[in-house]
């Protein structure tokens, strides 16, 4: 018996029973319909059920924990964002897992962020706003779903590298401060192209190197001197230690799944982009995320305590 449990896995052994993908958003998030629709379509390339468990809380590092406990078999998944493993575990010193407790398999979308303000804001552009609050610091309010989350860390970036000072009001998310934003209690917010897209708010600028295609008359903050980068992509990871066969089979699985019509056509619809990278380029761009996110977060004082 401990022979044949030695045994590497082959790739035509995986897999032989359901997997579970474990969500760390609620049902009915953005992320939690592109987990759906993925695990739609690895079904039918992998031959086995995949289970959708949500599992929100804890700036999504419950979801993390629970993957790192699980074995190191490809049967347990997380298909979430990258702040798990590029914020959270900068700034959270006691979670119980590491960076290396987990291994990317791809990316699986992006998400651009856009600096929006309500309809009946005084400014018409990024650089009328900057002015203001070059002149006026500390006047100015702007919303974000909570301390060091992608859309805090977004704005504060953006602030800093203008030169400005505005006061963070932070939330429990963007549903809850967009309505605040529409009625102008907020001056300002970082938001996802779904709300900017509602007319309810107005965009005045996209982070980013290139226009965005849904808004190609928004500015990018390159183009106006501002070259923040920040975005809310994701993708799949694995426990560490998980066979290279059954990386490989899943690596391939979720090429095809990204890539499948019916998987553009619902990011389409969320204001996603279907973005594959595989292995090793995935694993860069988190890495690279890593080491931009820790430099920033040093240099706001959001940094964790050892």
């Amino acid at each position: 018996m401990l022979a044949t449990a030695a045994l590497p896995v082959r790739a035509d052994d995986y897999p032989v029973r359901p997997l579970q993908i474990v969500v760390p958003l609620p049902a009915g998030s953005v992320v939690d319909v592109m987990a759906r629709t993925f695990a739609q379509a690895v079904e039918s390339r992998l031959g086995q059920k995949l289970v959708v468990i949500n599992r929100e809380g804890g700036s999504f590092t419950i979801a993390m924990s629970a993957v790192a406990s699980a074995p190191a078999d490809g049967y347990t998944l997380a298909f979430t964002p990258h702040t798990p493993l590029t914020i959270q575990v900068i700034r959270m010193k006691d979670l119980p897992y590491r960076r290396d407790s987990f291994v990317p398999v791809c990316q699986t979308y992006d998400l651009d962020f856009l600096v929006a303000v309500g309809p009946g804001s005084p400014f018409a552009d990024i650089g009328q706003l900057i002015a203001y609050a070059r002149a006026n610091p500390g006047r100015l309010r702007y919303a974000t779903s909570g301390v060091a989350t992608v859309l805090h860390l977004a704005a504060a970036d953006l602030w800093q590298r203008a030169g400005v000072q505005l006061v963070d009001v932070p939330y429990k998310g963007e549903a809850l401060f967009a309505p605040n934003l529409i009625s102008g209690e907020v001056d300002v917010a970082v938001v996802a192209p779904l709300l900017a897209s509602s007319g309810r708010v107005r965009p005045l600028m996209a982070f980013g190197e290139h226009r965005l295609a849904r808004f190609p008359d928004l500015p990018t903050g390159d183009e106006l001197g501002y070259p923040a980068r920040t975005a809310g992509w994701g993708g799949v990871f694995v426990r560490a230690g998980t066979p290279p066969a059954v990386m490989a089979r899943l690596d391939a699985a979720c090429s095809a799944a990204v890539n499948d019509p019916a998987y553009r056509q619902v990011a389409e619809r969320q204001f996603l982009v279907s973005t594959y990278l595989d292995r090793a380029s995935f694993a860069a761009r988190v890495d690279a995320e890593y080491v931009q996110k820790e430099r920033l977060l040093r240099t706001l004082g959001l940094l964790g305590s050892p």
